[in-house]
């Protein structure tokens, strides 16, 4: 039967990312995370600092994974909140800002344009 590896700590990551934005202000920080694209640079800020554990199941054992999910250790799970609360102190600035900068499209910004 084939096997498929599944990278445990992403699972966990998810759950919380999402249990964590969940209490945060729907504005800056939800709404931002909206984004898959911003969304899936979180999991990323969060993977890349911690280190993944994987485990390889068989296809048809796929639904037994939350079982499996608890087999990250408390201080494993803790370190994956902590980066996820880090991870959203540091990006959503960054996106504040760059909604900030981006050039609106008002009436007047085509005539602005064509006198340069």
């Amino acid at each position: 039967m084939p096997k498929q590896i599944i990278n445990l700590t992403r699972l966990v990551a998810k759950i919380w990312i999402d249990q964590i934005l969940a209490t945060y202000p729907e504005n800056p920080h939800q709404l931002a995370f909206q984004d898959a694209d911003f969304r899936s640079k979180l999991m990323l800020y969060v993977l890349r600092r911690i280190p993944n554990s994987h485990i390889a199941v068989n296809a048809s054992q796929e639904d037994l994974l939350s079982n499996k999910v608890a087999q990250l250790s408390l201080g494993q799970q803790q370190q994956i909140k902590e980066l996820i609360h880090e991870g959203i102190r540091y990006m959503v600035p960054l996106n504040v800002i760059r909604h900030i900068y981006q050039p609106f499209d008002t009436p007047g910004d085509a005539a602005n344009s064509s006198i340069n």
